[in-house]
């Protein structure tokens, strides 16, 4: 055994607690003792169990699992069960790495609602909607050369008008050649996404721990901000510091991407966003040294700072 599968098996031994674990939910059950399911840690299938009733219209098919200070134990079967425990706490995050991943020159994933299909002598054809960036579609191809094996891997016979697939393979400038195929579960986060362009409504309790997950993460660059304004002038007003957080927010939840696409920007891209932000205003004080007061930063951040974009 080497030393990394070592670790990871005293990482997940019973009786002990876990600090930190993250994995994608593969699946969801509900009972009266809680919330329990299947979570994928890295190449390895877990189970886990969550106690916090509260908690549980969070947990869907596709997110992360995130849970920190907890428990392991075996169940009766003698599996692994993961679970918050007592003391410890789980969240839920949306990995949008997992759907859309994209590097030069090397294999791609994406993720889409089939829109058509076709069947040509050796080869099918599929029209996907692509969720990002949207109102994108793409033609993707698969070719099962001498034998129809390829086809059968790929479960291709199971795809239809209104599946949503995960795809990997490589694109060029006329189509996206498909190397491998998951059809997503019709409990997936996709399907609910899709409902939710639908009926926004009816979802948002549904999505509300990543908006929470997304305004927190904002909400942690507001002391940032609120510096840079008393570092203006002390005289700073109430109203300016909720104009403030509120304008915070609105850079990216009422840009380009409205709900339910904000829920799809990566934290770190908000992080970065904002980072870049703050350095532009320093940079901007540097410059001007006749600012207006802490009203000209606020300004300055609401007319001329752009929203975020793809």
């Amino acid at each position: 055994m080497n030393i990394d599968n070592r670790q990871q098996f005293f990482y997940l031994d019973a009786g002990k607690t876990i600090d930190s674990l993250e994995g994608e939910i593969v699946s969801v059950h509900f009972s009266q003792w809680g919330t329990y399911g299947k979570v994928k840690v890295e190449n390895e299938i877990y189970n886990y169990k969550l106690k916090n009733s509260e908690f549980a219209k969070s947990i869907i098919v596709g997110l992360d699992l995130i849970i920190k200070n907890g428990f392991c134990i075996r169940n009766k079967k003698g599996e692994i069960v993961v679970t918050e425990g007592k003391f410890g706490s789980a969240n839920t995050a949306f990995k949008v790495d997992r759907y859309y991943c994209k590097k030069q020159n090397e294999e791609q994933t994406i993720t889409g609602l089939v829109k058509s299909t076709y069947e040509k002598l050796d080869e099918t054809g599929l029209r996907i909607e692509l969720f990002l960036p949207p109102n994108k579609e793409i033609q993707c191809t698969i070719t099962a050369q001498k034998t129809k094996e390829t086809k059968k891997t790929l479960k291709v016979h199971q795809i239809t008008k209104g599946s949503i697939i995960k795809i990997k393979g490589k694109e060029t400038d006329t189509d996206f050649y498909v190397k491998s195929i998951e059809i997503l579960p019709e409990n997936h986060f996709w399907y609910i996404f899709l409902s939710a362009r639908e009926n926004q409504q009816e979802h948002v309790s549904i999505l509300f721990q990543i908006m929470n997950n997304q305004m927190e993460i904002v909400d942690s660059f507001y002391e940032s901000f609120k510096d840079i304004l008393f570092n203006i002038g002390k005289d700073v007003s109430k109203t300016s510091l909720v104009a403030l957080r509120d304008l915070l927010h609105s850079k990216i939840f009422n840009g380009e991407l409205i709900f339910p696409y904000n829920i799809l920007i990566p934290e770190h891209r908000i992080r970065k966003y904002f980072n870049q932000m703050i350095d532009f205003c320093r940079e901007y004080i540097y410059e001007n040294k006749n600012l207006n007061g802490p009203e000209g930063i606020l300004l300055l951040i609401r007319n001329f700072y752009p929203e975020y974009k793809l």
